[in-house]
C-alpha cells in the first residue's frame, strides 16, 4: 500500500463521514474531520486487524 492509498482512502471515509452527517440533519464533524488520517494510518498500517 502506498501513501496516496491512504490519502484516497481519507478522502472516501470523510465523504462518508459528511454524507451520514447530512443524511441525519445534525451533526458535530470537526473531531471527525481532525482524527481520520491518524485513524487510516492506525487502522490500516499499524494496527493488526483481522475482521473475522
Amino acid at each position: 500500500m502506498q501513501p496516496n492509498d491512504l490519502d484516497r482512502i481519507a478522502r472516501q471515509i470523510r465523504l462518508r463521514d459528511l454524507q451520514a452527517v447530512f443524511d441525519a440533519g445534525a451533526g458535530h464533524i470537526g473531531g471527525e474531520m481532525s482524527a481520520i488520517d491518524i485513524l487510516t494510518a492506525l487502522y490500516f498500517r499499524v494496527l493488526r486487524v483481522w475482521p473475522d
